[in-house]
């Protein structure tokens, strides 16, 4: 049995919080309670989805960048193993050994330019990724980019000076250098160049699959 006194303290109490300023007061601070509440959760679930957002954004970004710089790998290597053999049909025609062929619309420059196009559009597509990974992945980023496309400047080079169809016949490079590889043109056997640009792409393939 409670005692008769314990009952009377009990009743005040609850005819104090029952009063008009007690119910109110009470009322105020649950609204102030679900007030902070409501925008500590808030606040944290912007800064979790901030950061899965940015999570989002640089794995997009990673894929881009492996995307761009294997297809451009893969132009390269093909036009490289599709001008070699272009470059032999054009000294053929050049020595007056197959002129029939152009007669029959075979043009090797023409070709050359068909089995280049890939690639230009390739290096663009790589340049533009250079600006993204720069933004969302930092310096380190941009400079695997950069370190890939370097490997590439020869084959590029190489390409205006052996396929430039503007120059006169005294300037234009007509022979594919046969005592050494070359940059334009694969070989059956060792390929120093094509090394090269693969350890590049590997070396870029490496540092963005860490977003992945």
């Amino acid at each position: 049995m409670i005692d008769q006194g314990i009952w009377s303290a009990i009743r005040a109490v609850l005819a104090q919080i029952g009063s008009v300023g007690a119910v109110s007061i009470f009322k105020d601070l649950v609204v102030t309670v679900a007030a902070i509440l409501t925008a500590t959760a808030a606040i944290i679930g912007l800064r979790t989805w901030q950061r899965q957002l940015r999570g989002t954004t640089k794995y997009k970004v990673a894929v881009r960048a492996l995307e761009a710089i294997h297809a451009l790998h893969d132009a390269v290597t093909d036009a490289r193993r599709s001008l070699a053999d272009t470059a032999a049909i054009r000294r053929h025609m050049a020595a007056g050994e197959t002129g029939f062929m152009k007669t029959r619309g075979h043009d090797p420059y023409r070709a050359a330019e068909q089995f280049m196009e890939p690639v230009w559009v390739a290096q663009a597509d790589l340049i533009r990724v250079q600006r993204e990974a720069r933004i969302h992945l930092g310096k380190e980023a941009k400079s695997h980019v950069v370190d890939v496309l370097k490997a590439m400047g020869p084959f590029f080079l190489a390409y205006l000076l052996h396929w430039n169809k503007d120059l006169p016949p005294s300037q234009a490079v007509l022979e594919q250098p046969t005592d050494r590889p070359h940059p334009l043109y694969a070989t059956e056997g060792e390929d120093p160049y094509a090394v090269e640009i693969a350890a590049a792409v590997s070396s870029a393939e490496e540092f963005f699959r860490k977003y992945l």
